[in-house]
């Protein structure tokens, strides 16, 4: 059988993708040397202009070649000299000549591999076929047409003698399998953040590491569109698509520019990254910083640390910094962009050279700096509705809160548990406890847990306790790191702790809105320490 990128037909039951369906099927009989992609797109910038592609199938064999696949099937087609049209209970649809386009994409393919995969150049010939699932073609379509690269309903019941055919039409050479594993890293990218290194904890660990179909449709849409909007729910993987997109683009020659919010998130972000080329990972009051100061602009301006400094001042500054230092971006990717004001869209916008990549990941349920958020541009909205972080359990209890998603990958964990604490004093004996107890109960080591408080002052205080094992400033360092549930919201940890503050006083709904920020931050253990009040207003069950 045939290496399937992706592993299953993500549309399947999808009328109007029923060709494409029926042809992925069929090529999935293939013996296992060939390598089949569906829906391969692609953007890149060739000599400073930006580019875009786009084929049905790639079929790619080591020892015989590459061949792009354009699949025309459904209603009937007629041919009238040059000119091809589409018949159907609407009328009769002049559509662009089939193996025309085949052929300029295959041509656009090659040079954007080319400048991507060394090996690739013009003494590499690629193939192309037209398949016509719903047809019968017993011979050929003229002379840019012959049998022999013409796929009909017939040979697809058995595409390995077809694909013999167009092999000895082309007559392509092989290719060494390195270069044929780096042409599918760029068509069928593999991403995933890996979490920080009982049984039970490492084996819902590794089921949450698959790839969800949902995540494959996502990104495949955003290799297709200019301007995107990602929403979901916390743990659906937005972080992981948008490093891995960010990283796919830097990787294929744009200037990237991956932003949020959060200092933290942007620090783990660029930790993972490797130095990718043309990869600039910062948070976006890091990025002001810098620019502003870079080009002295910050001389102009009285530095403070007022709220108008950073939410006003400093996103003002931005455009005319970058424009003295030069600095500008094919590709911006903003993670967690519920956070950001209205008016630093504009400030990004002119950061973007024309006609450059635009997208954006939000959360609106997680937004805990901006009340009323707004898209940056007019956009459908890409859903992601299924929660692969979080184990069915804990996933139940961020659901509770009504801000989640009730659809989990059903990984199945430990029950979260819960410590009753009325004031600041017990919080803390409470938070050590329950920590001591899961590194007991589940041979946990103190860096695989975080604890996150509430509010700025809770934190200090149990930042400053006497722990009984070591503490760490960084999260992923040896020892346990405490921060607040702001500070680490678009991370994710083994096991938290969310230690609510008892003398902070918030209404219901903010309430509801932290437990969800706070607690959707476990993949497989979680905790929490709360008054009596807390518990019932998050619907808390009692352990």
């Amino acid at each position: 059988m045939a290496k399937l990128f992706p592993a299953r037909f993500p549309l399947a039951g999808d009328d109007s993708r029923w060709a494409e369906e029926h042809v992925f099927n069929a090529l999935s009989q293939l013996s296992d040397e060939w390598r089949v992609f569906y829906s391969v797109a692609w953007q890149g910038v060739r000599e400073g202009r930006q580019g875009d592609g786009e084929i049905d199938f790639v079929l790619l064999h080591p020892a015989h070649g590459l061949f792009c696949l354009e699949v025309k099937g459904g209603s009937t087609i007629e041919v009238d000299g040059r000119s091809w049209f589409s018949v159907n209970r609407s009328g009769r649809h002049q559509i662009r000549n089939p193996f025309e386009q085949v052929s300029h994409s295959k041509y656009v393919l090659r040079r954007w591999l080319s400048d991507h995969a060394p090996g690739v150049d013009s003494s590499i010939r690629f193939g192309h076929i037209v398949v016509f699932p719903s047809h019968d073609q017993a011979e050929g379509m003229g002379p840019e047409a012959p049998r022999s690269i013409i796929w009909d309903r017939s040979d697809l019941k058995a595409p390995d003698v077809a694909l013999e055919r167009a092999c000895a039409h082309w007559s392509l050479r092989g290719m060494s399998k390195a270069l044929a594993d780096e042409i599918t890293r760029l068509l069928a990218p593999q991403f995933r953040m890996i979490p920080s290194a009982s049984r039970q904890i490492d084996d819902a660990l590794d089921q949450q590491m698959q790839l969800t179909e949902q995540q494959w449709n996502a990104f495949q849409m955003l290799r297709r569109h200019r301007r995107a909007l990602v929403s979901g729910a916390a743990g659906t993987g937005k972080t992981v698509l948008a490093h891995a997109r960010a990283m796919q683009l830097a990787n294929t020659g744009f200037r990237v520019l991956l932003t949020c919010f959060n200092r933290p998130l942007a620090d783990r972000m660029r930790a993972i990254s490797h130095d990718v080329k043309g990869l600039t990972v910062l948070s976006f009051h890091a990025m002001c910083e810098r620019f502003v100061s870079e080009s002295q602009l910050g001389q102009t301006v009285a530095i403070t640390n007022s709220q108008e400094y950073w939410d006003e001042v400093l996103p003002e500054l931005l455009p005319d910094a970058a424009e003295l230092l030069g600095r500008s971006f094919d590709a911006i990717v903003v993670d967690e962009g519920q956070d950001f004001q209205p008016h630093w869209w504009t400030s990004l916008e002119l950061l973007l050279n024309d006609d450059g990549v635009f997208v954006v990941f939000a959360d609106g349920n997680q937004a805990i700096y901006v009340a009323d958020w707004q898209v940056p541009f007019p956009a459908e909205p890409f859903m992601l509705d299924v929660n692969c972080r979080n184990t069915q359990e804990i996933a139940e209890r961020v659901y509770r809160t009504g801000l989640g998603t009730e659809a989990t990958l059903g990984t199945r964990g430990p029950a979260p548990v819960s410590r009753t604490a009325n004031n600041r004093r017990k919080s803390i004996e409470r938070t050590m406890e329950l920590v001591s107890h899961l590194c007991s109960e589940h041979s946990l080591s103190p860096e695989r847990i975080v604890v996150l408080a509430t509010s700025g002052d809770l934190w200090e205080l149990l930042d400053g306790a006497n722990w009984p094992f070591p503490l760490c400033e960084n999260h992923g360092d040896d020892g346990l790191f405490i921060e607040t549930v702001h500070r680490f919201k678009g991370l994710e940890s083994d096991a938290v702790v969310v230690v609510f503050d008892p003398d902070e006083a918030q209404n219901t709904d903010e309430l509801k809105r932290l437990a969800y920020v706070g607690m959707s931050r476990a993949r497989v253990v979680m905790g929490v320490v709360a008054s009596s009040a807390v518990l019932d207003a998050i619907e808390w069950v009692t352990d």
